[in-house]
């Protein structure tokens, strides 16, 4: 025999949980975002930091637009490694290089 003070926490569980991924849902990213870009190289200890526009699709980063034209997409990294949590991600490319991407107010691309 169950309870009602079970079913009562079975309830609420259930509330939360669709209240929880309804809002994961309705806050996915789609687009293209201004974002602070910090690249890291461990064969050369090279770093550098960027403002540059990314193109989200499903809260991952798919591409990275250089400011001279060039860009970095899915032929280069893994976009299921780019992940965006809190607006934040990390990933590796196929050279090695460490990525840190942050996305922020758009002014900051202008």
């Amino acid at each position: 025999m169950i309870s009602s003070k079970g079913n009562k926490n079975y309830g609420c569980l259930i509330f939360i949980a669709i209240i929880f991924f309804g809002y994961q849902y309705c806050s996915e990213k789609e687009g293209k975002y201004c974002a602070y870009v910090y690249v890291y190289n461990p064969k050369t200890g090279t770093e550098g930091d960027y403002d540059l526009y990314v193109q989200v699709e499903e809260d991952k980063v798919i591409k990275l637009f250089w400011n001279n034209g060039g860009f970095l997409d899915s032929s280069h990294f893994n976009p299921d490694d780019a992940l965006l949590y809190d607006n934040y991600t990390t990933f590796k490319d196929d050279r090695g290089r460490e990525f840190s991407v942050k996305i922020q107010n758009e002014e900051h691309c202008n």
